[in-house]
């Protein structure tokens, strides 16, 4: 044997792993475990294939022994459950067939059960279809058969609110009849002569009872928008039936009704109107003018107080917050009893807006009516409408013609016209043709009376002559005039601008500014002086611009700007007028050596605001291209100088007291200060640089450029302060 080892070849490395390769994995793993088993060594070449090949044959019949022993074991199990597995297929099949014929009857039932839901649904629509045939067979039984009772209740019972009840059954079967056409059948043509007869008793009887309904109405004491409310809406069950039935009868009411209550209306306000003009009063009078020669009818106050009025201490020409009359939204009208018990006053204006405030609550109340109790549709209900308060508005129309025409006070006139275009603007389109008209007849009524009112202030200053408006103004002082003037554009602007839009209206209080701007010019034309000529036109001017200013809101941009131009132009005029008049010498050098453009540079800067020792560097560079460049006049430099230094601030604030004393401390009185001192500290820096420059020998003479500045600064803080 171990020769037989010995003979075995050996094999290499390589060899040995192309054997592994060669070999099945299994194989090759199972040969693997058996080296270990046997030596424990890692490489096929001692490895005895005949042994082990003997060892797995060995192997292979001792697992076939014990393979054949298990079958012998379960041998009869297996045929066991053989037998139970063909014995539950029978058993499986009986229960399919079972099956099967279970879901065949339940296709059976399922088949009826439809049979029986489609038979139940037939059944269904046949009971409604009965019922629906009951109900009209009753409805229309109900609708054409007349109870006994019925018709005793409607031919005997008294008018009340079960009668209502009554005739709205009979007007229900009518109408059915009608609607369905029954009246071909033969049973409703046996019922057609007592329909008849009991529609004609039904009718008398309402006819009869409306008569007395409205007689009611006509009684003095009797509040007609209550009864309409409360009592005559239930009766529209009777107009609709009339309406129905009756055409005619109607017809007849609703002429009778809209006669009468045009008359009952038309009376109620000529008593209320006649109640409210004996508490109105009118604060102006034909003398309360701008301007008048009489100063004895200039008055400075008014004597007589309204509602609505707020006393201020200005001019008789305040609005004293009149206008916001038209800012009060509430729906409330004067009550004359109440107000003779308060001894209450009262305004065209606020007569207006109460008379009005009722006239279009009746008419709301009245149109609302009108439409429910006659049941007729709107446009229809309009013609009504119109048909009864057609007298009244044209009486109310020439009513309020009279008081325009009788009044004195414009702003009233004004105010009215607002509040006629607040009207007009909430009816607008809204088909009340009457209403519209009546609106457009205050408005055509209004404007003449505006216009002969301002047309009489207008006059006032006009034909005043100019003596008579001195003494006036000697009298009452030209800030009280003015007052006057002011006060009175003002509320023209404010009561304006509360309202639309009008451009004749603008136009008229341009006019009147212009007016009085004229009248202050020629005025200043009469005092000696140009400079206080001028002061006493600009004085007027900065009163008017600062008052608009103060009120600039209710001012028209254009107008305030139109003022303040005029004002600017005048500043100007005024501080050259009073550099000539207080320093002649240093504006005629500079006019001589610097000329025209020099001026205009010098005006620019004086305009500027503020005036620093930097502006005058520009005026210094450009010294050489002046006039007079190859000879100095050095007699002139020392006149000018000699003038300029005498009492140059003493001549300052003189000029800055009569300023004072013409403006006060306004702005203007700061501007035209400002720009003074501005202008002359220029004209000397202008002198200063040129002296420096063509003649230094003469610089000692002169006040020093920063002592001049250092000073006309602490004026500007005079100013200032």
């Amino acid at each position: 044997m171990a020769e037989e080892n010995n003979n075995i070849p050996s094999t290499s490395g390589s060899e040995e792993d192309t054997l592994a390769k060669s070999l099945n994995p299994l194989t090759s793993k199972y040969l693997s475990s058996q080296t270990l088993q046997l030596s424990g060594k890692e490489s096929l070449d001692q490895i005895d294939l005949r042994y082990i090949c003997e060892q797995i044959l060995q192997e292979l019949l001792t697992l076939e022994n014990d393979a054949a022993f298990d079958y012998l074991n379960v041998e009869l199990d297996a045929i066991e459950l053989s037998k139970q597995a063909d014995q539950s297929d029978s058993i499986l099949a009986e229960l399919e067939h079972i099956l099967r014929n279970f879901k065949n009857h339940l296709g059976n039932i399922k088949n009826e059960m439809a049979h029986l839901q489609e038979k139940s649904l037939n059944m269904n629509v046949s009971l409604n279809n009965r019922r629906n045939l009951q109900k009209s067979l009753e409805k229309m039984i109900d609708s054409i058969l007349l109870d006994p009772q019925l018709i005793y209740d409607i031919c005997t019972k008294n008018i009340d609110e079960n009668y209502i009840g009554y005739i709205k059954e009979l007007n229900d079967k009518l109408e059915h009849i009608k609607n369905n056409n029954l009246e071909k059948y033969p049973t409703v043509k046996e019922l057609e002569p007592e329909l008849n007869k009991l529609k004609t008793r039904a009718c008398q009887r309402i006819r009869a009872f409306m008569l007395e309904r409205f007689e009611y109405l006509k009684k003095p004491t009797t509040n007609i928008p209550v009864v309409q409310q409360t009592e005559f809406k239930a009766y529209c069950v009777f107009m609709e039936f009339l309406k129905n039935h009756f055409i005619e009868v109607f017809a007849e009411l609703l002429n009778l009704y809209y006669d009468f209550m045009g008359k009952i209306i038309l009376q109620q306000f000529k008593v209320y109107v006649q109640q409210l003009l004996k508490l109105q009063v009118d604060i102006y009078t034909k003398t309360d003018i701008l301007i008048s020669e009489n100063i004895q009818v200039l008055r400075g106050n008014l004597t007589a107080r309204a509602e609505g009025m707020q006393v201020d201490q200005r001019s008789i020409f305040s609005t004293m917050k009149r206008e916001s009359l038209l800012d009060n939204k509430d729906n409330i009208y004067i009550i004359p009893f109440q107000a003779a018990q308060a001894n209450q006053k009262f305004l065209l204006e606020s007569i207006f807006k109460s008379i009005n405030t009722l006239l279009i609550d009746t008419m709301n109340s009245e149109y609302a009516f009108v439409c429910d109790f006659f049941t007729m549709r709107p446009d229809k209900s309009k013609q009504v409408f119109t048909k009864i308060f057609e007298e009244t508005l044209d009486f109310l129309a020439d009513c309020f013609k009279n008081m325009f025409a009788n009044t004195n006070d414009i702003f009233a006139v004004l105010l009215v016209s607002q509040l006629n275009a607040q009207n007009q603007k909430l009816y607008e389109g809204k088909g009340f043709v009457v209403l519209e008209q009546y609106f457009m007849k205050i408005s055509q009524s209004i404007w003449p009376q505006f216009d002969r009112l301002f047309e009489i202030q207008v006059s006032s200053i006009k034909n005043l002559p100019l003596a008579a408006y001195k003494n006036v103004e000697r009298v009452f002082g030209l800030r009280q005039v003015l007052f006057r003037f002011v006060d009175y554009v003002l509320s023209l602007y404010k009561i304006h601008f509360k309202g639309s839009e009008n451009y004749m209206l603008r136009l008229r209080i341009s006019q009147l500014r212009n007016l009085i701007i004229d009248l202050l010019r020629k005025s200043s034309k009469e005092i000696p002086g140009e400079i206080d000529s001028l002061l006493y036109f600009m004085t007027g001017l900065d009163f008017i611009f600062s008052d608009f200013s103060e009120n600039s809101q209710a001012i028209f941009e254009e107008d305030l700007k139109s003022i303040e131009k005029e004002l600017n132009l005048n500043i100007e005029k005024i501080v050259e007028l009073a550099l000539s008049e207080n320093f002649k010498s240093l504006v005629d050098f500079v006019k001589e050596y610097g000329g025209e453009e020099k001026q205009k540079q010098i005006r620019k800067l004086s305009n500027s605001g503020t005036m620093g020792a930097g502006n005058y560097v520009h005026a210094k560079n450009n010294i050489g291209d002046q006039k007079g460049d190859d000879q100095v006049n050095t007699s002139l430099i020392k006149d000018t100088n000699a003038e300029f230094k005498e009492n140059w601030n003493k001549r300052v604030d003189n000029f800055r007291e009569k300023c004072a004393n013409a403006f006060g401390n306004t702005n203007t009185f700061k501007v035209v200060l400002t720009s003074f001192l501005n202008s002359l500290l220029a004209y000397y820096g202008f002198f200063f640089d040129y002296v420096k420059q063509k003649d230094p020998t003469s610089l000692g003479f002169l006040l020093p450029l920063h002592t001049v500045m250092k000073d006309i600064q602490n004026h500007k803080k005079k100013v200032a302060s």
